[in-house]
């Protein structure tokens, strides 16, 4: 279907149902797609949403599309909730960050993009939040593209990089229990004692593991490239590149 052709649908839906809410699951498709920016400002303001205020993009397991809407109209500020491969897509508009995940509640994996302005900030930050929730892989917790776009970045340009990363790649495919040593180490403050603890390891199981990785791969971890190249293999490997 045509972006004409959508937009055409989602004004259709708000003149039927005579409710601008109509139409805030097809602004979320929308963001989510290719579109152009003039019809993401046409479909903000159809669904009640400002298009020159910040956007901020989320990405949710649960509770579902419904029902995370209902919650979040309760709060002050605009939400617009929609679905998507990856879960249930959300964009908020002068909504602060901790009333979002109070009014969610419980989930199991919650990814959040930055605060972005402009003409194309609704795509922009529903991108941000659909890279950080796949670089969560299906892990819990609350995952900011804010804290994790190096990695993001990089794993993005997997195939420019490939020369770089392929070796690390093999590696974590080949020994996986080197590659969550590498990740765990990563995701908690590059420090070996809380990531030893993770992975049930004493702290001098783990600098082994580690240790075995450079000498396997030429990738330093207590350096930046290092370390990002590493992450980032580890990342590929688990996704299957």
């Amino acid at each position: 279907m045509g972006e004409g052709e959508l937009l055409a649908e989602l004004l259709v839906a708000v003149r039927e149902s005579a409710d601008r809410s109509a139409a805030r699951p097809w602004l979320v498709r929308l963001a989510a797609g290719s579109v152009s920016a003039g019809t993401l400002r046409a479909a903000a303001e159809a669904a009640g949403l400002d298009p020159d205020e910040g956007f901020q993009g989320w990405v949710a397991d649960g509770p579902g599309a419904a029902e995370a809407q209902q919650r979040l109209d309760r709060l002050a500020g605009r939400c617009a909730v929609g679905e998507g491969p990856e879960g249930v897509l959300i964009l908020t508009q002068g909504v602060p960050e901790g009333e979002v995940l109070t009014a969610l509640g419980p989930v199991g994996r919650l990814a959040v993009g930055l605060l972005r302005i402009g003409p194309d900030a609704a795509r922009q930050t529903l991108a941000d939040a659909r890279a950080a929730a796949a670089l969560a892989a299906g892990r819990s917790g609350l995952w900011r593209f804010q804290d994790l776009w190096p990695l993001a970045v990089t794993t993005a340009a997997a195939d420019r990089l490939d020369p770089l990363l392929a070796p690390a790649v093999a590696t974590a495919r080949t020994f996986p229990h080197l590659a969550d040593a590498v990740r765990a180490f990563a995701d908690h403050g590059f420090a070996v004692g809380p990531a030893a603890r993770v992975l049930r390891l004493s702290a001098d199981a783990l600098a082994r593991r580690l240790d075995r990785w450079q000498q396997l791969t030429g990738a330093d971890l207590r350096t930046l490239p290092g370390l990002t190249a590493s992450r980032a293999a580890v990342e590929l490997a688990a996704r299957g590149r």
